[in-house]
């Protein structure tokens, strides 16, 4: 593809490149703002009749002609091509991901992999003297006023300030001590015997000499790009903890030790784990996007020890830097659950030490006491307090009851149910009490998520969307309060579950869609961001068609536990919504009053939409196109959710993962031992992600063929199933 801003970060560890070929430079952040250091770095070739031809990272040298960009979910490739010189340079960017690998997953490391050859055409042309002899150098030189560079043995060794991020605007983060500056020493080695320093101090880099006029393609040249600290680097409840990798590595001759054994090992089990996502049948335009966004998200991940032997992780919301908000996370856990459980058991404890009393939201009523929880955790490198401008109490508490559900479902593991479960019980009765109209729609703690949105869909008082998160949260939390022998609390949220889901029926829907709420009332709602009550007519377009009717459905078909609603209205709300509210990249919030675009909410429909009989995931081909339109702007975007928005590097890009399970229906219920799979599509070969044993190598397919006028569909490695009777459902 066309190079586009992209992003290569190791797990966790905040060692990242940001790749920026049409500004020619790269950004390396750290602890700060993405763009915090810029440099130029120069790849290329140097011919011994003095042509030179770079990437497009530097500014100092003449570029190929030609460049294109190979993304997998570990590494992107830029191949240049220089037709007059006859020479195509490949360089290889990888990070060490692989699901379950602390280590692995958390060492940080970049390895670089770069080679020359010649094309057969330029052979021949050789001949004739129309391209220059093929002989000459590699070259890698790295320069920037930021970054003090110097050569130590056989390592450049690079040497910067990183300015940790705060969010000064946000009143709960300039309550905190400023965060000063911290110092970074990073180094870049290489591996391959005889590949000699640049004598020229100023060239901060190496060179390898090649000669093709006997062999079609150089010895490849290694490296490995390496950060390593020891110091305490992200604030945690006022306390600073080091990263986590530091529990794998002591000192900094530890990690080059592993990096020099392994790296043949640690590519092997990158490759294992890339392959998996190529070659599926979903196309190539799924294949970028899923890898694409994945590389987004590991930007934004930081993994640090935390206290009596715990660990810290979280995500930043992109360029917004808050670190794991529920509403992002809630998209975000499609990618836990597929690689990783373990994260969200960890995210889900986490957000328990920020649960707040539902008294601020709701007043003091009678009956049992009700819990809610903050937007976010914190931003920048600061964690222990919500940093957002306001809370999204309904929305957030539904989000939380819903991965808690999944989780537990999908992993057969209680202990966060049941060890959470004050918390659980205090968010249930928060929902039925946010309700005061005794219809079952909650109408206090409303304000949503959607903060680009029409007010209707932001503030409104009884939201379509809210109203059939609730239902699942509601009827997800009783499964939970029976778990817990709880009976009473299940039939409370049983018995509100059920008075909701007629109003939702009876009020909601408008001949062929749901509406956005079910009135035009404003009665006590009060727009957060002007602090002033809303008017009836900032509510116009209460009645629209959006996208977001059936966003809380998806967990719960992903654990076999569907929500118990009208699926052929909500079939219907879906189709017709889209048609009323497409545009060029997708479809926007509502049909009136806005005109924003969130790739991830799309993605998020589309994937609800395959389990109601509805499919569009063909939509990818808009979505993929506007992360190439953004990113050949100005400024490298990585994966831009919002079209038109100001977010950047989003971590929302992990929830294109999900295609794997909506394109064959996939539902788990290790609980019940219950595992199906319902293909959508005639040609597939898709990898059944949660089910693999990745210690072993070993990840279950689906392959679906057909041939001679019948359907094929074939499941390999049955033995990762274990216990779970897996069921084939064939389409009617």
């Amino acid at each position: 593809m066309i190079p586009i801003g992209d992003t290569l970060a190791a797990m966790g560890s905040r060692l990242a490149i940001i790749f920026d070929p049409v500004g020619q430079q790269i950004f390396y952040p750290r602890y700060g703002a993405f763009d915090e250091i810029v440099a130029d770095l120069a790849i290329g070739i140097r011919l011994k009749s003095g042509e030179t031809r770079a990437l497009p990272f530097t500014r100092r040298y003449a570029h190929f002609a030609f460049v294109e960009q190979t993304n997998t979910m570990n590494s992107i490739t830029y191949t240049g091509l220089a037709p007059d010189l006859g020479i195509k340079l490949t360089a290889r960017f990888t990070t060490t991901f692989y699901p379950r690998d602390e280590r692995l997953s958390t060492a940080p490391i970049l390895l670089l992999d770069l080679s020359v050859e010649r094309p057969a055409s330029a052979a021949a042309r050789t001949k004739t003297g129309a391209v220059p002899e093929p002989v000459g150098e590699i070259f890698f030189e790295l320069e920037s006023p930021q970054i003090r560079t110097r050569t130590d043995g056989l390592q450049v060794r690079l040497s910067f300030q990183s300015q940790p991020h705060e969010n000064r605007q946000s009143p709960a983060a300039s309550r905190g001590a400023p965060l000063h500056p911290m110092a970074c020493e990073d180094f870049i080695f290489p591996h391959t015997g005889g590949l000699p320093l640049r004598a020229d101090a100023r060239a901060n880099g190496f060179v390898s000499a090649f000669d093709l006029r006997k062999t079609p393609q150089s010895r490849p040249v290694q490296l490995t790009w390496c950060a390593y600290t020891t110091d305490a680097v992200l604030d945690l409840f006022g306390e600073r903890r080091p990263f986590k990798y530091t529990e794998f590595f002591k000192t900094e001759d530890d990690l080059i030790h592993y990096i020099v054994l392994e790296r043949f090992e640690m590519l092997c089990r990158v490759s294992f784990f890339d392959d998996l996502f190529q070659n599926t049948g979903l196309g190539k335009t799924y294949e970028d996007l899923v890898a694409f966004g994945f590389h987004s998200f590991l930007l934004n991940t930081w993994w640090t020890l935390w206290d009596h032997g715990r660990d810290w992780f979280s995500v930043w919301q992109g360029s917004n830097y808050f670190h794991s908000p529920l509403n992002v996370e809630y998209n975000n856990a499609l990618l836990y659950l597929a690689l990783w459980p373990e994260l969200l058991e960890r995210l889900l404890r986490q957000w328990a030490c920020f649960e707040e009393s539902g008294v601020r939201c709701l007043g003091k009523r009678r009956g049992a006491a009700t819990s809610c929880l903050p937007h976010d955790m914190g931003s920048g490198a600061r964690v222990g307090q919500a940093h957002y401008h306001h809370a999204m109490e309904v929305e957030d508490v539904c989000n939380y009851l819903l991965l808690a559900h999944t989780h537990w479902r999908w992993t057969a593991i209680s202990s966060i149910v049941k060890d959470s479960y004050k918390l659980v019980k205090r968010l249930t009765h928060f929902l039925i009490m946010a309700d005061t109209t005794g219809e079952g729609v909650p109408d206090k703690g409303v304000a949503c998520a959607i903060d680009d949105g029409p007010t209707a869909l932001q503030f409104g008082r009884e939201q379509a969307y809210l109203g059939f998160k609730t239902l699942a949260a509601l009827e997800k939390g009783a499964e939970i309060a029976q778990l817990n022998r709880d009976a009473e609390t299940a039939r409370l949220a049983r018995k509100q579950a059920a008075r909701l889901r007629d109003t939702l029926d009876e009020k909601g829907w408008m001949v062929d869609h749901y509406a956005v709420t079910l009135g035009p009332s404003v009665e006590g709602v009060t727009d957060i961001w002007k602090g002033r009550p809303v008017r009836p007519q900032d509510i116009s377009g209460w009645d629209a068609y959006s996208i977001y009717t059936a966003n809380g459905l998806l967990y719960p078909f992903l654990a076999a536990t569907p929500v118990r609603v009208n699926t052929q209205r909500l079939s219907r709300d879906i189709t017709t919504a889209m048609t009323h509210t497409q545009t060029e990249y997708g479809c926007t919030h509502t049909s009136e009053g806005t005109d924003r675009v969130w790739i991830s909410q799309n993605l998020w429909r589309d994937f609800v939409a395959a389990y109601l009989d509805v499919d569009i995931l063909n939509n990818a081909d808009r979505y993929w196109a506007w992360q190439i339109a953004a990113g050949r702007g100005p400024t490298p975007a990585g994966f831009c959710d919002a079209v038109g928005g100001n977010v950047i590097f989003d971590s929302r890009g992990a929830t294109a993962i999900g295609v794997f399970f909506a394109v064959c229906r996939f539902q788990l219920d290790r609980i019940a031992g219950k595992c199906s799979v319902e293909p959508i599509c005639d040609r597939l070969d898709v990898p059944l992600l949660v089910l693999a044993r990745w210690d072993l190598h070993q990840v279950p397919r689906l392959s679906v063929h057909r041939y001679s006028g019948q359907r094929h569909i074939k499941v390999s490695y049955r033995n990762c199933l274990r216990d779970l009777e897996l069921t084939v459902i064939e389409p009617e």
